[in-house]
């Protein structure tokens, strides 16, 4: 038999175990209770806030559009941009009709976190929805008329899912432009000049890829460093937008009452200062990427423009050549400073990023025509020999034949830059939307080409102190020199700074490429 106090011992534990028992199932409860209070206390926040944006309060509901497309969507999401769906959010995780979710403890999450970082500025995100001028201030009435002026031209020239195109002929253009080269009778003034050129990134109709920004986000990064780093007889140069898009570009350039060269309009009041040549590569007017080449129309006179496709047919038709994917195009223009009468010659141009053969293509055809231009005749003077700058994103690393092909006739700026007159990263001109190219070490694809005679600045400054002391042989030299209608041999063409800038700010890459930049001095060798 067991003893009393055995019998005792054991009623005892027993008790106790309960009571932990029931303790730690009550410690449970409470944390549910807890968590299921959070969850609401999190969902009322996250609606109050909505609703003062003026947005819906539901925000896993799936609009029919959207759900009736996604399949089709995600089949051709890599179509150059062509269809897609332009707004960031991702419908595909949420449900497939049009009525609520309930959300779980995972979504819940995720909606806070929204929350917590990207509606803290809701309400001055709601009072100025473009950041213009920088976001921190707000439009008055007659800003918002001009700066949404043109927004109803939102998507021009993106060619739509359903729309088929046709290659079309361009002819050339007549060839009327008056450029002397008789250094003789006009002689070669002294000139500095800077070419800015940026891939700037389609819109478009298409999904953004990771860590890009919606285009009404990056526009206005985009222009004000255009703005930012313009100066006296700037030239800018992009690759890769849409019409909309250079339109908007335009807009902001040239916003009245800017100072100075960035922008503005003209004495009438009516001319904006900043104009641009380029047309679309599908339809060679609107439709299809642009190259578009920018210029300030007070300080240059657009005397000639054209555009080529990049082909093996025929460079007046819209084809792709050779292995590329897309038809690629050339635009390039000759300007004359209104002021000095200089000239020069800018070719802005976007290679295939698929087809090996196809930049190897491309780069034979724009040396040709570079060689084309030089032989035009126009009122009996001999040829355009100004100087040529080729700059664009070429696709292409620095050792590729491609490049090889250029290097012919031309050299890269970057090469001409020193430690004293070099700016910015020395590495990449690609960086991706979330900076994933720099992981992978890096990509130099874009450039800015000038003439294989363009020199460093130190080289100047060598022949400035090793140049003949007596004006005897200074006149001597020159009058060898005036025999000569060579631009290279009348003048030097200096390169002064070059930039490869930054192009992320606030957490956010404005595209997904750098921008460069270049200063050049044409100087006259004997004046």
């Amino acid at each position: 038999m067991h003893s009393p106090l055995k019998a005792r011992r054991r009623r005892f534990i027993l008790i106790i175990s309960l009571a932990i028992t029931l303790g730690f199932l009550f410690l449970l409860n409470l944390l549910q209770l807890s968590r299921s209070h959070d969850a609401s206390s999190s969902i009322q926040k996250l609606s109050e806030r909505l609703k003062e944006l003026g947005l819906d309060s539901t925000p896993w509901s799936m609009p029919d559009s959207i759900e009736n497309n996604q399949e089709e969507e995600e089949e051709d999401q890599g179509k150059d941009g062509l269809i897609g769906n332009r707004v960031k959010q991702d419908y595909s995780k949420g449900p497939k009709n049009q009525h609520q979710q309930k959300l779980t403890q995972k979504e819940l999450e995720v909606l806070n976190l929204n929350l917590n970082l990207n509606l803290n500025l809701d309400l001055e995100a709601k009072k100025n929805p473009h950041k213009y001028l920088g976001g921190t201030r707000k439009m008055d009435t007659e800003e918002k008329l001009k700066y949404q002026s043109g927004k109803q031209l939102t998507l021009l020239g993106v060619p739509q899912k359903d729309q088929d195109f046709e290659p079309v002929t361009i002819p050339k253009p007549v060839y009327k432009t008056d450029v002397s080269t008789n250094f003789n009778l006009n002689p070669i003034k002294p000139l500095r000049f800077r070419i800015y050129s940026h891939n700037i990134k389609n819109g478009g109709n298409r999904p953004l890829t990771p860590g890009e920004s919606l285009w009404n986000d990056r526009v206005h990064d985009l222009a004000m460093s255009m703005k930012f780093h313009i100066t006296a007889n700037t030239i800018i140069t992009l690759q890769e937008l849409y019409k909309y898009q250079v339109l908007d570009i335009m807009n902001y350039l040239n916003l009245d009452g800017d100072a100075g060269v960035a922008g503005g309009s003209n004495s009438d009041g009516d001319v904006p200062t900043w104009d641009f040549y380029g047309v679309g590569r599908i339809d060679g007017a609107e439709y299809g990427e642009f190259a578009p080449i920018i210029y300030n129309t007070k300080e240059w006179e657009l005397v000639y423009s054209d555009t080529i496709w990049l082909n093996e047919i025929d460079t007046r038709i819209s084809y792709e050549g050779w292995d590329a994917l897309y038809p690629r195009i050339c635009s390039y223009i000759t300007l004359r400073h209104r002021e000095l009468q200089n000239v020069i010659n800018v070719f802005n141009t976007h290679f295939d990023h698929i087809g090996k053969l196809a930049r190897k293509g491309s780069a034979k055809l724009i040396m040709d025509t570079v060689q084309d231009l030089q032989k035009q005749q126009c009122k009996n003077i001999q040829g355009n020999h100004w100087p040529a700058f080729i700059m664009g994103d070429l696709n292409a690393e620095p050792k590729e034949e491609s490049i090889k092909i250029l290097k012919d006739g031309f050299v890269d700026s970057v090469t001409l830059a020193t430690s004293n007159n070099k700016y910015g990263h020395t590495k990449s001109t690609v960086t991706g939307f979330e900076g994933e190219v720099l992981l992978n070490g890096g990509q130099n694809i874009d450039y800015i080409f000038a003439p294989k005679y363009a020199q460093l600045i130190d080289d100047v400054k060598d022949k400035v102190d090793n140049k003949a002391k007596s004006n005897k042989e200074k006149k001597e030299k020159c009058d060898e020199l005036k025999k000569s209608n060579a631009f290279a041999e009348r003048a030097d063409l200096t390169l002064l700074l070059y930039g490869m800038l930054h192009s992320r700010f606030n957490g956010r890459y404005m595209s997904d490429h750098r921008p460069l930049l270049a200063d050049y001095y044409i100087s006259n060798k004997c004046l």
